[in-house]
C-alpha cells in the first residue's frame, strides 16, 4: 500500500492541492463574490429626494413675546402667512411660559387657518429657581394656513416680566407640486 500510494496518490494528491490554492488565489470580480438582491439607483448627479414628498418644505418660526407681570392674557403672533401658491401646515407647537410665582395653572388658545380656533391642555408651572417659574407645552395639532392667514397663540395666567416663547413647526407646501387637495370639513 505505501509503494502505491507513494507512487501514484502522493503526487496526484499534490497536484490537487496546487491546482485549488491556484483557483481560490485568482482575483475575482466584486459582483460575483458580494452579491446582493439590493439595487440603489440613486447616483451622485441624482441623489435621493430628502423628503418625504415633493413640494414639501420643512417649516419653524419662533415666537417670543415679553408679558405684562401678573394676570393677564399674553399674546404670541407670527407675522409669516403663505405665499400666493402655497399653505403652511402646522403639525407641532411647543415652547414655554415665564409665569408668576403665584400661579398654578395657565390657559393656553389660539387661532389659525382664517379663525378656526383650538384649545389646549392647561398647564403646570415648574419652579426653576431664582424665582423664575416656567410652564412648558409640547403638543401635537395640525392647523392648516393659506395666503392671508396667520397664527396667534393666547395664553392665560400669572405672568413675570421675562421672555416667554412658542415655537410652530411643519412644513410648507407648494400647491403647483402637490395640488393642495381640498380640506374636508
Amino acid at each position: 500500500m505505501t509503494k502505491y500510494f507513494t507512487k501514484f496518490l502522493h503526487p496526484a494528491s499534490i497536484c490537487f492541492a496546487l491546482l485549488l490554492g491556484l483557483i481560490l488565489a485568482t482575483p475575482r470580480s466584486l459582483i460575483s463574490q458580494y452579491a446582493s438582491p439590493v439595487n440603489v439607483l440613486n447616483s451622485k448627479a441624482a441623489p435621493a429626494n430628502v423628503l418625504d414628498v415633493k413640494g414639501l418644505t420643512p417649516y419653524q418660526v419662533t415666537a417670543i413675546s415679553t408679558c405684562s407681570a401678573g394676570f393677564g392674557a399674553c399674546s404670541f403672533a407670527t407675522s409669516k402667512t403663505p405665499a400666493a401658491g402655497t399653505r403652511i401646515v402646522i403639525q407641532n407647537m411647543n415652547g414655554y411660559f415665564q409665569l408668576g410665582a403665584n400661579n398654578a395653572t395657565s390657559a393656553i388658545f389660539g387661532t389659525g387657518n382664517g379663525g378656526a380656533d383650538w384649545t389646549l391642555p392647561t398647564i403646570t408651572p415648574v419652579d426653576v429657581g431664582g424665582g423664575n417659574v416656567r410652564g412648558g407645552f409640547n403638543t401635537n395639532l395640525r392647523i392648516v394656513l393659506v395666503p392671508g392667514d396667520s397664527m396667534q397663540v393666547v395664553a392665560i395666567g400669572s405672568f413675570s416680566h421675562l421672555p416667554s416663547t412658542v415655537v410652530f413647526s411643519g412644513y410648507v407646501e407648494n400647491c403647483a407640486v402637490t395640488g393642495c387637495p381640498a380640506i374636508v370639513e
